[in-house]
């Protein structure tokens, strides 16, 4: 057998119908069995919890994957004496809660937006779970 470039040394067998190589359409004889035994019912995959959580939470801003928002301005901040308890209105966006994750970071996002909120300046956003996780003012 001569090999020619950018082809295989090794060509596989010609087709055969009913071959054990070759793939099939029909389910495995366990998952035939299960199908026709509960008849009408939905058979659960292991990527069930990706799609009911993707479905959830959307798929632009899914838990876990943030969305930055960048040249945004702070046009409000709200709080109240509950613990973690903040919000952050910004254009285009609209109110925004601060992840409540820890005192310290809440206080301190708090006091970045309420200094991009007093000078005006444009802020970097970045959201998660429709939460404001970090926010950077320029």
């Amino acid at each position: 057998m001569s090999t020619k470039k950018n082809e295989p040394a090794m060509q596989p067998a010609a087709a055969t119908t009913g071959g054990a190589n070759q793939p099939t359409q029909s389910l495995p004889a366990a998952a035939a069995e299960a199908a026709t035994s509960d008849a009408g019912a939905r058979q659960s995959t292991p990527f069930d919890s990706f799609n009911t959580q993707e479905a959830a939470a959307g798929v632009k801003d899914a838990f876990g994957a943030g969305t930055w928002h960048n040249n945004k301005k702070v046009n409000a901040l709200w709080s109240k004496a509950e613990t973690r308890n903040a919000w952050i209105g910004i254009t285009d966006l609209g109110w925004k809660k601060i992840n409540p994750a820890s005192d310290t970071s809440v206080t301190a996002i708090c006091m970045v937006a309420a200094s991009a909120l007093e000078t005006q300046s444009p802020v970097n956003v970045l959201l998660d779970n429709d939460q404001v996780v970090e926010i950077y003012n320029w």
